[in-house]
């Protein structure tokens, strides 16, 4: 649960370095100062930087890999093919592009330290993610709302490092809860009678995949009669078919505060 919410946390500032990296591309592009002057890798690199912009990962990997093979050494390529590897959830070969580039100019784009902390945070290497997170704090000039969030990672990472060297004796019970499903995030009334959670539940029941067919919703259970009874789904209005979650309720289980993501859906030009 901890990790968890630290990566949604994470991937909230991971998005503002991916932002940053788009604007430090798009003027280095403008001002025509990119780090190759081969004409075919910048031919590349221009077609899967639209692509990247499009969202169209995939295509925008294959155009990137022809900059490269073209200049081995382009490090805007190797760079934005790394962030096309997070967003296709392939955590492996975005961390080698991100050495790759660190390998070629160390100092070139310093974010880059603060991405690969994530990467082995992810990976559980908390020792190795502590280390990227020092080298990207001993860079200047950095927003001091990111410092501080770095110095905040730091922490956990260092937490985290020196709690898996010295567990401690952990018995969960499980209370009785009849659900199938993953669960997380319980919210519970101050008279201890009424429970809330977020529920991650298949968008397509009858699909038996997993990756791409599970969305949020929210679930409440009482404790009657001793016992947890089968929670149930909140239902419309309050669950959608998007994602609803990271909920807190009053003391007094009347009113609830939560988070809910709608998925953007543009419409194909015609």
């Amino acid at each position: 649960m901890f990790k968890n919410i630290l990566h949604i946390k994470y991937s909230v500032l991971r998005f503002y370095f991916c932002f940053a990296f788009c604007a430090c591309i798009c003027g280095v592009s403008s001002a025509q100062q990119l780090s190759s002057s081969n004409k075919n890798a910048v031919k590349a690199y221009n077609a899967g930087y639209e692509k990247f912009e499009r969202r169209l990962y995939r295509e925008a990997i294959v155009e990137l890999n022809k900059a490269i093979k073209n200049d081995a050494k382009f490090i805007e390529a190797h760079l934005m093919i790394a962030e096309c590897y997070l967003e296709t959830k392939d955590p492996q070969q975005a961390k080698a592009s991100f050495l790759r580039s660190v390998d070629i100019n160390p100092d070139f784009f310093p974010p880059i330290y603060f991405s690969l902390a994530q990467l082995e945070f992810d990976a559980e290497m908390y020792d190795v993610a502590s280390q990227y997170l020092e080298k990207f704090l001993t860079y200047s000039r950095q927003q001091p709302a990111v410092v501080a969030k770095s110095e905040k990672m730091l922490q956990n990472t260092r937490f985290a490092s020196q709690a898996v060297k010295n567990p401690v004796p952990f018995k969960p019970e499980n209370i009785g809860l009849e659900f199938e499903y993953d669960q997380y995030w319980p919210s519970l009334s101050v008279d201890e009678q009424t429970l809330v959670f977020t529920g991650l539940i298949p968008k397509n029941p009858n699909n038996p995949a997993v990756f791409g067919n599970r969305h949020e919703d929210f679930f409440e259970s009482n404790f009657v009669d001793g016992k947890w009874t089968k929670p149930e789904n909140f239902g419309a209005p309050l669950n959608t078919p998007d994602n609803e979650g990271a909920q807190t309720i009053t003391a007094d289980a009347t009113k609830m505060y939560f988070t809910a993501f709608f998925f953007f859906k543009p419409q194909r030009a015609v």
